[in-house]
């Protein structure tokens, strides 16, 4: 990288480069037998490359093709068929997630990593490539001193992030249930641990959280009570078009999370003009019957510690994971809701209303 007749001085000078042509050529441009030639060897920075398996599913411009002609092949009105509401998701969701499957399966792919991912923070990074070619000039040894001081209050904090999320074990509580928690990409063994002088075990505290999760759909009046109370108000309950819908799944999000039993989003958002069929037929007869989908309401939950304590069930917020399609039909009966009741609400009413804030409360 630098002419030798400016350099300042030299790390190894080869003057008989014959004998050392195979060597060096190997890893060089050919340098010739010439007994003038030179060769200046640089301590650049070379970081150690390391690679991990990643396993998702594969997507390719192609199997995407594959994936809209498959499932525009499907007579989707075969559906309209089925009269049971919850046998008809059972069978929409079905179709769609195999074809998906078959398209987009999932492979293993080997992914390059950072050697010191934990410390080697940008700046430590930049202080890095800036000291390399600094080499040979009057400003190295600065840089060098500047950069091992950074680099030592990287590793120090780096310790001290390390350290604050084990010292209560929450680090331990949330590897053990993602462990435990049909992750079949987990390779951590089900090992039981001690916080507080006290053995806890994995699965049991994992039952313990899915029983005090399942307390919230308890209801004392129960479904046949509610639809037999003469005293509900009545809703007109108006039938979905095609053009709604696909005018909806156009503008989907598709980069929404969802639970591990459902499809992407994007295959709704890139197959619209046929998907649009089958859940138009879903929201209508949802929305006819008054009945929400079985499937739709439950939901993959993931427990987050809600402090660096926690201690008990209730110290873990649950972060839901719901059916993208079921958020599809609640859209369209959040609409006929809202246009049913906001003609009943009174005129102050200034809390949770679109388009109204304090300054409307203050003015009226």
């Amino acid at each position: 990288d630098f002419p030798t007749r400016k350099a300042a001085f030299l790390d190894k000078l080869f003057t008989n480069n014959q004998s050392y042509t195979d060597a060096v050529c190997s890893k060089a441009a050919p340098i010739g037998k010439s007994d003038h030639a030179c060769v200046l060897l640089t301590n650049v920075f070379h970081k150690e490359a390391k690679f991990s398996n990643v396993y998702k599913p594969s997507i390719t411009p192609a199997s995407k093709r594959q994936l809209q002609i498959d499932i525009a092949n499907i007579d989707w009105y075969m559906l309209q068929d089925i009269k049971d509401l919850d046998l008809k998701v059972d069978s929409y969701q079905r179709i769609v997630h195999d074809i998906y499957q078959q398209n987009c399966p999932i492979k293993r792919f080997r992914v390059k990593t950072d050697s010191n991912i934990g410390w080697e923070t940008p700046l430590v990074q930049k202080l890095r490539r800036a000291k390399d070619r600094a080499y040979l000039k009057p400003s190295y040894p600065y840089l060098c001193k500047i950069l091992d001081i950074f680099l030592a209050k990287a590793k120090q904090s780096y310790y001290d992030r390390k350290v604050n999320s084990l010292k209560v074990g929450s680090g331990n509580w949330w590897r053990n249930i993602k462990s435990i928690d049909n992750n079949a990409k987990a390779k951590s063994p089900q090992a039981h641990y001690i916080v507080d002088n006290t053995l806890y075990d994995p699965q049991r505290f994992v039952d313990k959280l899915a029983n005090y999760y399942a307390t919230i759909a308890k209801c004392s009046t129960t479904t046949e009570e509610c639809q037999s109370n003469d005293s509900s108000p009545d809703v007109n309950n108006q039938a979905v078009s095609i053009g709604e819908v696909k005018q909806y799944l156009r503008r989907i999000n598709s980069s929404k999370s969802v639970n591990s039993e459902d499809y992407p989003p994007w295959v709704t958002k890139l197959c619209y003009e046929d998907l649009c069929v089958p859940i138009t037929d879903i929201v209508n007869q949802s929305l006819q019957e008054a009945k929400y989908p079985m499937l739709y309401k439950q939901a993959e939950i993931t427990p987050v510690p809600k402090h660096n304590s926690p201690a008990s069930p209730k110290d873990y917020r649950p972060i839901s994971l719901l059916w993208h399609v079921g958020k599809v039909a609640e859209n369209f009966i959040n609409k006929q809701l809202r246009a049913f009741l906001l003609p009943k609400l009174h005129s102050n009413q200034f809390a949770y209303m679109d388009g109204v804030g304090c300054t409307d409360a203050l003015v009226s």
